[in-house]
């Protein structure tokens, strides 16, 4: 088992009402799986000319047109006997929660065009002046308001609408139509051949989906752009033949290998290693991390990052082969090692595996979706597990890494809820047992998860028996730090009023198990300490910054600053306690005791001794006086004689009005009144050895 050590903590931070069952949708991902350059296919693909629909096929993809940046460009052609009158079929699709509501879409309608251009409240449809005919070859573009076809060569005159600002209401699929959830509504299957499918955005191409067959011989389409989409295929395509069609000349020769992405901490900027490669010759260079590499490559490397995303630039050297030639490459920057964790593909993969009855459905329009009309969580796509299933995901670790779960869930079934637990690798780090009342959606965070370097599994599990149904989202698995380091809790700090507290505390690192003492008077060879808002009663922060081995590590923890402790007992004897060398007061009162919780609460009358070192007699009200070497405190003479409840010096000692003998130290006490005509009883002074602490 791989070295994972866990201290976690639960949160319920918010809750909300819904419900929401069963419903079933499956999908394959066919994002490539091997490291494929712009212009070329994955590694085991084999090129065709086109896939050709059954009429009950489709592909999902994850990108989300913007009409007034995006074009898009898309050949087609229908063989015989695949179009008729009355017979609609769906070219590509994307609108939100209704037929007419933020549509970029293209249909076929018998055997004319329509292309829907239909803002929220502004619905369009523009229909070809012209039939399709089988066997025919159509070029259709469309670019904002803007739909031209050409047909075998021959551009026809554009057709447009009125232009509004929007985003198409769901990510587009291909070869069907969909509304209101990218698995709802679902129909209007095409039989076309697609022979090509681009995307240019701002006049960029972002998408170029091109007809292959994968691996496995499977007839599919796959994005060779620099960051390509994820396809998500259901149903089975028809191939066309084997051979090369795609347009090199949108690439160019250069083009640099995907970069993976790169799992840092937010503010660190990655320069990682990547390949460059020469389509035309076939000849790769290997840059290491920070672009370096020998002195014979005949480039130059720069690194530009933007929020989180990193870019390598790599320009052809002066007087080299390549001066004047320019490529990039976008990658990514993340701390999260978990992917579709929203589950917004709407599918488990890529990334999550399943068994027994599971699924992911559409929150909004499945027939299990949310009562009361509660959302249940962001998104439009949520998991379900129901009775006892398993739903895992392998991640890997490039270091030791600590990290932080969260995610949100909801319980369903019979009243009682689902009993689950999640585990890594095996271990358990949280489990919930059922619940009487779990109507609501729970925010759950488990912390302080220390991962090794490797392969991990988290793991989600379900033990119900009978028909009850766990609902996951937004789960995430974010990094915090490159050490398992941690502050174990600090115990509350009882410190005198007006003195800083510098509380010592642990550090403790997961993967070694080893611990470290630092704060107060310690100096330690491997963290700084610094506190903060520790001088008053309240909440106080320290803050370990690492060195040696641990520099570049900063933690922070609190603590809570209370009171003085109260010590309660009804002898009147008792003139005072040292107790973990803090001054407590002591009551004699115990009808006073129920309902003194803090300093506030005291009622001088009823407390023998409060602030003063030494015994001395007691008047019931004085001001209390800071005593150079004795005197001091409250409630007559604190080491001192009292003369008419003024506290003296302890060197005073004497037989003064209702006083006592000198006592120990004094200290500075805090001022009380109290009614001045009550008195108290005269203390032993001289037997009183109690040294008294500043508050």
């Amino acid at each position: 088992m791989t070295c994972l050590k866990q201290l976690h903590s639960i949160r319920i931070l918010h809750s909300a009402l819904c419900i929401v069952h069963y419903a079933l949708c499956i999908g394959l991902a066919l994002c490539a799986t091997s490291v494929q350059a712009a212009g070329s296919l994955p590694d085991g693909y084999t090129e065709i000319e086109y896939i050709q629909g059954p009429g009950n096929a489709r592909i999902v993809t994850d990108y989300t047109p913007a009409p007034n940046t995006d074009k898009i460009e898309a050949v087609v052609e229908w063989p015989a006997n695949t179009i008729a009158a009355n017979v609609n079929q769906a070219i590509w699709c994307a609108r939100g929660n209704g037929t007419q509501a933020d549509s970029w879409t293209l249909f076929v309608l018998g055997t004319k065009f329509r292309f829907d251009y239909m803002p929220n409240g502004n619905a369009v449809s523009l229909m070809s002046d012209f039939t399709i005919s089988t066997g025919t070859k159509y070029t259709i573009t469309a670019e904002d308001n803007t739909v031209t076809y050409a047909v075998n060569g021959s551009v026809l005159p554009s057709q447009s609408t009125p232009a509004y600002s929007f985003t198409a209401g769901s990510v587009l699929a291909l070869f069907a139509s969909h509304y209101s959830g990218i698995n709802s509504n679902l129909g209007h299957y095409g039989k076309q051949k697609l022979y090509s499918f681009k995307v240019w955005r701002s006049g960029e191409l972002i998408h170029y989906f091109v007809p292959c067959k994968d691996a496995n011989g499977a007839a599919t389409l796959v994005d060779i752009c620099d960051d390509p989409a994820t396809l998500t295929k259901t149903g089975t395509f028809s191939a066309g033949s084997a051979g090369h069609f795609f347009d090199d000349s949108l690439f160019g020769n250069l083009s640099i290998l995907p970069i993976p992405n790169q799992l840092c901490l937010p503010g660190v900027e990655p320069e990682p290693g990547f390949t460059v490669s020469n389509r035309e010759t076939g000849a790769v260079w290997t840059f290491a991390e920070g672009g370096v590499a020998d002195a014979s490559v005949p480039f130059n490397v720069a690194y530009g990052f933007s929020g989180r995303v990193g870019t390598v630039t790599v320009t052809g050297k002066a007087g080299g082969e390549y001066e004047g030639e320019t490529v990039k490459r976008n990658f990514a920057l993340t701390d999260e090692l978990l992917v579709n964790g929203g589950f917004e593909s709407g599918a488990w993969a890529p990334g999550w595996t399943a068994s027994g009855n599971y699924a992911v459905i559409d929150k909004s329009t499945s027939a299990y979706q949310p009562n009361n009309n509660t959302p249940f969580i962001s998104g439009t796509y949520c998991a379900i597990l129901q009775k006892a299933n398993v739903a895992s995901q392998v991640f890997t670790c490039d270091t030791q890494w600590r990290a932080v779960l969260s995610y949100k869930c909801k319980q369903r079934g019979g009243g009682a809820g689902v009993p689950y637990a999640v585990s890594i690798d095996g271990e358990k780090i949280f489990s919930e047992p059922l619940n009487t009342a779990t109507p609501e959606i729970h925010y759950r965070t488990v912390g302080d998860i220390a991962l090794a370097p490797g392969e991990h599994m988290l793991t989600f599990e379900t033990f119900a028996t009978v028909d009850r149904t766990l609902f996951l989202d937004d789960v995430s698995l974010r990094v915090v730090s490159t050490n398992a380091l941690a502050i174990l809790p600090i115990p509350d700090q009882s410190c005198a009023g007006g003195v800083s507290c510098r509380p010592e505390f642990t550090i403790s690192n997961r993967f070694d198990a080893t611990t470290h003492v630092v704060g107060g008077d310690i100096a330690s060879p491997l963290f700084d300490v610094a506190y903060a808002d520790n001088a008053a009663l309240g909440t106080a922060k320290v803050t370990a910054t690492g060195k040696g081995a641990y520099a570049g590590e900063t933690l922070s923890a609190t603590c809570a600053i209370t009171e003085d402790g109260v010590i309660v007992t009804d002898d009147r004897s008792v003139r005072g306690l040292v107790v973990d060398g803090k001054y407590v007061y002591v009551f004699t009162n115990s009808a006073s005791v129920a309902t003194a919780t803090a300093v506030s609460d005291i009622i001088l009358a009823d407390v023998l001794l409060v602030g003063g070192g030494g015994g001395g007699g007691c008047w019931t009200s004085i001001a209390g006086a800071d005593g150079a070497s004795g005197g001091g405190g409250s409630k007559g003479g604190a080491g001192g004689a009292g003369i008419d409840g003024i506290g003296h010096d302890g060197a005073t000692a004497g037989a003064l009005s209702r006083s006592g003998g000198g006592g120990g130290a004094g200290h500075a006490g805090y001022t009380y009144t109290d009614d001045p005509k009550r008195a108290g009883n005269g203390g032993e002074g001289a037997a009183s050895s109690i040294t008294g602490v500043s508050v």
